[in-house]
């Protein structure tokens, strides 16, 4: 969705967009639910560069039935980068907002306090329900993005989402453009599949441009012969009964394998593997 601090742009915006999308789209009830979760990733590189990266984020998320929701976020980073060893704290604030029964937007503003976080990030983002029973839906969106080093990210993301019964399945094309660097597309795809209403399970690979790198201070802005792809797996599954005031709370666990390369040569910058696990409560 946002354009976020590295990894965790993959590992939790990726898999938030169908989450949020699915928010507006399907006209939820009332709700608040906060997810509290752990990440912790290594990586295979040149020289042991890079890792470990330890992240933990709080999100509270308010929806209210055809207006909308709310988003905040709270998290903090510290990498374990040989060279750069450094940590930071990023707070964002987003919202979705029903403007038809059909048309919905969606705002989110981020700022971090420091590296590795972005110095800001602002996504501006339309969706169009096109058809009759509303489970197609068309979207766009460009996000903002400045870093501490005073260079800045603009990208652009356009595509289809369907709703199937059980799940649903979206394909973006992305253009992103870096200070000083040549303008690159890729792919970004994300798909849902819930089989009861106690579990949920989402895959989404990202391939291309891998957009949360501009944060690594290792590596040069000007990424024209750079390119990577990044896969990830995650459920959720909830605990016990839903109580009689509409309670449920579970468990939520992910992986994921990302690697970077030079493609001019062939060379390695990383290979990174992770594992995400947090709980989650709504009402």
């Amino acid at each position: 969705m946002t354009v976020r601090p590295p990894i965790r742009a993959v590992f939790t915006a990726l898999m938030m967009l169908a989450t949020a999308a699915a928010a507006a789209a399907d006209q939820p009830e009332t709700f608040t639910r906060l997810d509290l979760t752990d990440t912790s990733i290594g990586f295979t590189s040149p020289g042991n560069a890079y890792g470990p990266w330890n992240i933990q984020d709080l999100r509270a998320t308010f929806s209210q039935t055809g207006r909308g929701a709310v988003a905040l976020e709270l998290a903090h980073q510290t990498d374990g980068d040989v060279n750069y060893p450094t940590h930071g704290n990023y707070i964002g604030a987003g919202i979705i907002r029903d403007l038809s029964s059909r048309f919905y937007a969606y705002l989110n503003y981020g700022y971090g306090t420091a590296s590795p976080y972005v110095k800001t990030d602002l996504h501006l983002e339309a969706d169009y329900k096109a058809t009759p029973d509303l489970k197609l839906v068309f979207g766009g969106s460009e996000d903002f993005v400045t870093y501490y080093s005073n260079t800045a990210l603009t990208e652009l993301s356009v595509g289809p989402m369907y709703y199937f019964d059980r799940g649903d399945l979206m394909v973006h094309y992305t253009v992103s453009n870096n200070t000083n660097a040549a303008t690159k597309s890729g792919v970004w795809i994300a798909g849902d599949y819930i089989p009861t209403f106690r579990s949920k399970y989402t895959v989404t690979a990202l391939l291309g441009p891998q957009q949360y790198q501009v944060a690594l201070p290792a590596i040069p802005l000007a990424m024209q012969s750079v390119a990577g792809q990044t896969y990830t797996l995650s459920t959720e599954q909830q605990i016990g009964r839903t109580d009689s005031s509409g309670r449920r709370w579970g468990i939520k666990a992910g992986a994921f394998l990302s690697s970077l390369k030079n493609t001019a040569g062939g060379s390695l910058f990383y290979v990174g593997r992770g594992l995400d696990a947090g709980l989650w409560v709504t009402q």
